[in-house]
């Protein structure tokens, strides 16, 4: 019993940092969850990941987001990435055998040299038909609009050239803007730096993947 009593004390202490670093550090908390997903990817299909850019990160640990499950999905999101790059990130996403893989793409393209051109098109076409191959359900959120009314035309039309090649490769589409940008121009609300999401935009959209899940629960 003074052994066990003493392995318990020793084991407490070693690991008090790491459980204290866990507790109030939220990225390095968002690493180790996404690690131990990604391990446990290794044992059975994941069935949701997530591919994007900074608002995809933003959302942290989207298993416990969707399923209350830190397992259950991978965030493969990437601060400042572009469709293109997006797209280079589907064959570690496919990796995991999902069922749905939700993709939110195109504002770094708006801010890039060229902005969003053909190209641009070309690589989500690709995006989705590869996702759809591989039978997985792609789940499109359009590109949110931001505080800022500059971009609101380009982000709409590629918005329409999105939703015409979801329905051709039999994607879902999300749009959030009717609630979080009523009028083209992102609320206050729902961003903290006019555009980024806060936190009233992720449950916003968690709720609104939920749904999906819920609807398209055998979807593959």
């Amino acid at each position: 019993m003074k052994a066990a009593r003493c392995f318990l004390i020793v084991w407490f202490v070693a690991t008090l940092p790491i459980v204290l670093v866990l507790a109030f550090n939220a990225y390095t908390r968002f690493v180790f969850l996404e690690t131990c997903a990604h391990w446990w990817g290794k044992l059975r299909p994941i069935n949701y990941v997530f591919i994007g850019d900074s608002n995809t990160v933003g959302g942290g640990n989207w298993g416990w987001r969707l399923k209350h499950n830190p397992f259950a999905a991978r965030n493969l999101g990437e601060g400042g990435y572009m469709v293109w790059q997006v797209k280079g990130k589907l064959a570690m996403a496919l990796s995991y055998h999902p069922k749905f893989i939700f993709v939110l793409a195109g504002t770094n393209d708006l801010f890039s040299r060229d902005g969003i051109n053909q190209g641009t098109i070309d690589d989500f076409d690709e995006m989705l038909r590869t996702i759809k191959n591989a039978h997985a359900k792609a789940v499109v959120t359009l590109v949110p609009y931001e505080e800022s009314t500059e971009n609101a035309n380009e982000i709409s039309m590629f918005n329409e050239k999105l939703k015409e090649l979801c329905k051709k490769e039999n994607a879902i589409v999300v749009d959030l803007n009717p609630v979080i940008a009523p009028s083209g121009k992102l609320l206050p609300k729902y961003t903290w730096d006019g555009i980024h999401f806060s936190q009233a935009a992720y449950y916003l959209w968690q709720n609104e993947l939920r749904g999906i899940i819920s609807t398209n629960g055998n979807a593959t």
